[in-house]
């Protein structure tokens, strides 16, 4: 009888701890975020990666295109996404629900009431990690398949001064 209470207790506390440390890592989550790396177009214009992250288990994220590397001058918008999120541990689970584009025939930047809803949706499962005081968040993609081109980890810093 006495092994079982021990057992049940330690049941207990490591589920405790699990739920404690879930509380922390939405709490760091929770903001703005922005890509640390941009991705740069022949005309000096270069793409960034927004997310944002809500106590309510909600994120949406946009593309936005600026111009000469100033996060301030905005082109236009390639893409903009919102869903929910589920966090366990250091695993993400982003539900993209509702996903808008640019014209696929243009592909160019455009303002973000005149991006176009699609029908895709998805799921998309990534590792985190925080560092630097919670000031820099690393997505850890899955591995990719022999010969794909696709990106391993991706780093974003958090905007403050939306928070």
């Amino acid at each position: 009888m006495e092994f079982r209470n021990i057992f049940t207790l330690l049941i207990a506390l490591v589920l405790i701890t699990s739920c404690n440390e879930d509380k922390q890592n939405l709490k760091a989550l929770e903001g703005t975020w922005i890509s640390a790396e941009n991705y740069a177009f022949d005309d000096g214009s270069s793409s960034s990666l927004l997310y944002q992250f809500n106590g309510d288990g909600t994120f949406s994220t946009l593309a936005r295109v600026i111009k000469d590397g100033n996060l301030n001058d905005v082109i236009g918008f390639t893409y903009r996404a919102e869903g929910k999120f589920i966090l366990e541990e250091d695993k993400l689970q982003l539900s993209f629900e509702q996903v808008y584009l640019t014209d696929d025939f243009q592909n160019l930047p455009s303002e973000i009431e005149d991006l176009i809803l699609t029908s895709d949706q998805y799921i998309q499962e990534v590792t985190i990690t925080f560092s630097d005081q919670n000031s820099i968040l690393k997505f850890i993609y899955p591995p990719c398949p022999p010969n794909a081109n696709c990106v391993g980890s991706q780093s974003f810093n958090r905007l403050a001064f939306f928070e």
